[in-house]
This record gives C-alpha cells, sequence and structure tokens, in this order.
C-alpha cells in the first residue's frame, strides 16, 4: 500500500527529527562537512550552486515514468478547457505546464528529500529546522514561450527598501537530459541580494549574465 504524507510534522517525523525542537542529525554524504559549507557559502554568493551528476538517475528514471502519464493528463485537460480559446495550451503560459506532485512513491524517496547534501547546505543557509513546503514541476514543451527572468516568491518584508538573507529556496533537479536545444534554465547570477527593481534593472542593462 501507498502512503500519502503531506505535512511538514509528518514529513519530519519521517526524517527522524522532532517537530517541536527541529534540527536534523544527517548522515555523511558524498561531501565533506567543509566542502557543503563552501558549497553553502557558494549559494549564499551567487544565489545558486550546482551539485553535478548528484542524484541517482535510476530513481530519477522511475520519477520520470511516473510523471510522463500525468502530463500527458494535464496536457489533456488543458486542451479540453480550453478548447474555444485561441491561446495556445499551458497553465503556465503557452505549451508551459505545472504540476504539483503527490507525496507518495516513487515521489517520497528519502534518498531525494532526505539527501545529506543538499539538507546540510539548506540548513547553511536558513537553519536547522527546515521544512518542505512544495513538491511540484514546471515543465515548458515543444512549441512554448520564452519565460522572461522573474522571480518566483515576492519579498518577506515588502515595505524594506532592501532584501532580506534568504528565507525559501528551490532545489531543482531534471527528469530529462538537458540541452541547450530544450531550454535549459536561465539564471540572473548574484541579483538574489538586489530588490526586484533593481535586479530587473541590472539585467535590462546587461550588467549581469545570465
Amino acid at each position: 500500500a501507498i502512503q500519502c504524507v503531506n505535512t511538514p510534522d509528518m514529513m519530519a517525523q519521517m526524517s527522524g527529527a522532532s517537530p517541536s525542537r527541529g534540527g536534523l542529525v544527517l548522515p555523511p554524504g558524498k561531501y565533506t562537512a567543509e566542502q557543503q559549507r563552501n558549497l553553502a557559502v557558494e549559494a549564499k554568493k551567487d544565489g545558486y550552486v550546482v551539485l553535478r551528476n548528484h542524484l541517482d538517475k535510476d530513481i530519477l528514471q522511475k520519477w520520470a515514468d511516473a510523471f510522463a502519464p500525468m502530463l500527458q493528463e494535464t496536457i489533456k485537460d488543458e486542451t479540453e478547457s480550453q478548447k474555444d480559446s485561441n491561446v495556445a495550451i499551458g497553465n503556465r503560459g503557452p505549451g508551459r505546464f505545472y504540476i504539483t506532485l503527490p507525496f507518495c512513491a516513487p515521489f517520497s524517496d528519502p534518498s531525494i528529500f532526505e539527501d545529506p547534501d543538499i539538507l546540510a547546505i539548506v540548513q547553511h543557509l536558513v537553519g536547522e529546522d527546515p521544512s518542505l513546503c512544495q513538491l511540484a514541476t514546471d515543465t515548458p514543451i515543444a512549441g512554448s514561450e520564452y519565460q522572461e527572468t522573474h522571480r518566483d516568491t515576492p519579498p518577506l518584508f515588502p515595505d524594506m527598501d532592501h532584501e532580506t538573507p534568504a528565507f525559501q529556496l528551490a532545489v531543482n533537479f531534471p527528469l530529462c537530459d538537458v540541452t541547450l536545444e530544450n531550454g535549459p534554465v536561465e539564471i540572473a547570477k548574484a541579483t538574489h541580494t538586489y530588490t526586484k527593481e533593481e535586479g530587473q534593472k541590472q539585467i535590462l542593462e546587461n550588467k549581469v549574465d545570465l
């Protein structure tokens, strides 16, 4: 039987942490503690860090196989709901689909959400009691439009004239080979320390490379 878990407390219990006190005790990862700290420093400086060839390809293939029919079903539903529209189908823009994944096998694999290196980096950035608040996909298909550079979340305190330290992180990993031809993600390096307006200004003035 498949068990679905969808609350931070239950996920914390699965990972061996106390929901009330927090603080995961992590097993050894592929990186040393010093390397994990250095990766966190890089993420804090640049706004992102890349762990190359990190996750198990066989596990990612299981995710891809389970996700494929979900994507096709979503495309079918969107096609039906938008059949009278002149706009290309998609729930995140033309040819782009956002799908929330169920926290069930194979998507509930602890080797992904309890990866010791990723959790160590996350803890260095946001503290020892992080919560997994979302598990989802964002999939552009052939014919999708270019997505403008943007931020995923609003500022924590909109009235402040400067950015806070990181409070929400994204851990992104592809379920297919990523090439220049199929639209890899672009990141405006180190703009996470700017306000949204200043970051966009830096990009428009070509002061920041993507």
